[in-house]
């Protein structure tokens, strides 16, 4: 959200008390804010006096770019049309996207792996705790062993997805 205050001047552009170069630090994002100046041809015509929050730098540039651009156009008429030819009267329309339950963010979700490793460690079997598994292949560094139908093998990764899921204790009662 920016607040910008124009009077005739020298050119001179305050963001919440300092320089405009001490506040942006990037040049890139100093050349976005004095975009509307530049199309008008009012660079060194106006002081301008800015306030900004929310939002990260480049956000607030953008914010500063549009409050300019509307200052400039109520206090000059005429320009009215150069500003929109240039998109600078137009505010970008993206918001954050509300939360979602059971995801991270809006649409970002933390895959199972990460929960079961942050949150429900004790899910994940202690070190050398085996079960028995018919049917399976037999774990690295035992396929030296006598072939049988059942072997030893450590949980699957998705029998623990499931027991997260269902809130159970591994392997109680989940159909294989």
């Amino acid at each position: 959200m920016a607040r910008v205050f124009l009077s005739l001047g020298t050119g001179k552009i305050m963001v919440n008390g300092r320089d405009l170069n001490e506040y942006l630090k990037r040049e890139a994002l100093s050349m976005i804010v004095k975009q509307p100046l530049d199309v008008t041809n009012t660079i060194g015509k106006y002081d301008i006096k800015a306030t900004v929050k929310g939002g990260g730098v480049a956000g607030q540039a953008g914010a500063l770019r549009l409050g300019i651009s509307r200052a400039i156009m109520m206090h000059d008429e005429t320009q009215k049309k150069v500003l929109k030819v240039g998109g600078f009267l137009t505010r970008d329309p993206r918001e954050k996207e509300r939360k979602k339950y059971g995801r991270g963010g809006g649409k970002s979700s933390s895959s199972p792996r990460d929960s079961l490793e942050r949150f429900h460690t004790s899910l994940v079997p202690a070190p050398g705790v085996l079960r028995w598994r018919r049917m399976g292949r037999a774990p690295r560094g035992m396929a030296d062993q006598p072939k049988e139908d059942t072997r030893w093998t450590s949980p699957s990764r998705t029998c623990l997805r499931r027991a997260f899921i269902l809130g159970t204790r591994r392997g109680a009662g989940i159909p294989r």
